[in-house]
């Protein structure tokens, strides 16, 4: 009876010692799976990270190609307008040669013809009589008012040329505004507020003429345009800027005013002047409006 049990005692043992080296071999197997499992994973996220790299770079490389390609194409606009002004300006330089070449003919034949008579006159007033005499002085008060009414026309029209000179001048450097804003303040064009030429202004009976004006977000512009760049027409300027802003609409008169003076040339010396007075000093360059102050230069607020 003893042995029976001893018996099925190491039965049952052996049993357990089978089941127990069964179970961890199982184990074993579950581990390895585990495993290989873990492993793809580990290898499906790196194939996944490497195919986003790549996206990525891809996508920066695009980016970049059409920020290049955006690049060149403004930079032709800019070198086609740069070619058209120029030839703009170029043509309005002939015509200008032209009218006065045709004006300078016109007095000299002018000048020629009544040379002639005064010549034929005198040749006939030696020849006259006493009566002729009187007669010539007659015709000779007549010819003289008549050339002075001509002398009068004719300053008249070199007064209206200069007067047209002067507006041409506006005209041909006032466009160029929007550049020398988004130049030297980083201002788009599309965000001036209002931009306006030959502004008149009236408060409390004082009055004032701005040739420029452009408002931006942040700022105020006012330019100054003269057929030429003299140091006191920079003066000038300088005081009427310190008075500017009670003729500045109200919503406007808390910004900062800055100001600009600009001439088809300007000396080296004037642009020292106006820089010390704080003015951005514009004279045509390329483009045709360019800036024309030292490195490094702030304007001041007035």
């Amino acid at each position: 009876m003893g042995l029976d049990v001893e018996t099925r005692l190491s039965q049952v043992e052996q049993a357990v010692l089978q089941m127990a080296v069964q179970m961890e071999a199982f184990f074993e197997r579950i581990e390895h799976a585990l495993e290989r499992e873990r492993e793809e994973r580990q290898r499906a996220l790196e194939e996944e990270r490497r195919a986003r790299e790549q996206a990525l770079e891809e996508e920066r490389r695009a980016q970049q190609q059409a920020l290049e390609e955006e690049r060149r194409a403004r930079q032709q606009a800019l070198e086609e307008e740069r070619r058209a002004r120029q030839q703009a300006l170029e043509e309005l330089r002939r015509a200008m040669e032209a009218m006065l070449a045709a004006q300078q003919r016109a007095l000299e034949e002018e000048r020629q013809k009544q040379q002639q008579a005064l010549e034929e006159e005198h040749r006939a007033r030696q020849q006259a009589l006493e009566e002729e005499r009187r007669t010539r002085q007659q015709a000779l008060a007549e010819m003289r008012r008549e050339w002075e009414r001509q002398l009068r026309e004719m300053n008249k029209q070199w007064g209206h040329l200069a007067a047209k000179y002067g507006t041409l001048v506006e005209d041909l450097l006032s466009p160029s505004t929007p550049y020398v804003v988004e130049t030297v303040f980083g201002c788009p064009k599309e965000k001036l507020v209002e931009q306006a030429e030959r502004v008149r202004k009236r408060q409390q009976g004082r009055s004032m003429e701005f040739d420029v004006l452009a408002i931006c977000p942040d700022f105020v512009l006012v330019m100054e345009i003269k057929s030429q760049g003299r140091a006191e027409y920079v003066k000038a300027f300088v005081e009427k800027l310190k008075q500017a802003r009670d003729f500045l609409p109200t919503e406007y008169r808390s910004l900062p005013i800055y100001g600009a003076f600009a001439a088809p040339h300007l000396d080296p010396d004037v642009i020292a002047f106006g820089e010390r007075q704080g003015l951005i000093m514009l004279a045509v360059g390329l483009p045709l409006l360019e800036v024309k102050n030292s490195p490094g230069f702030h304007p001041k607020a007035f």
